[in-house]
C-alpha cells in the first residue's frame, strides 16, 4: 500500500503541475476531473483491501 501511495502521490502531483498552467478553464476542468477520479478509485481501492482483511481477522 506504501508504494501505491507514493505512486498516487507522485501522479496528482504531476497533474497539479499541468493544473497550473492549464490554458483554459476546460483544460484546468479536465485536470481536475482526471485527478479526482485517481484520487476516488484509489480510496475505494483501500477501502476493499481493508474490508477483505477484517474478514479475514474475523473469520479467525
Amino acid at each position: 500500500m506504501v508504494v501505491a501511495h507514493q505512486a498516487l502521490d507522485r501522479l496528482t502531483d504531476n497533474l497539479l503541475k499541468e493544473m497550473s498552467q492549464a490554458y483554459s478553464n476546460e483544460a484546468l476542468s479536465y485536470y481536475a476531473q482526471l485527478r479526482g477520479e485517481l484520487c476516488a478509485y484509489f480510496n475505494g481501492f483501500s477501502l476493499l483491501l481493508d474490508d477483505y482483511h477484517d474478514g479475514i481477522e474475523l473469520s479467525k
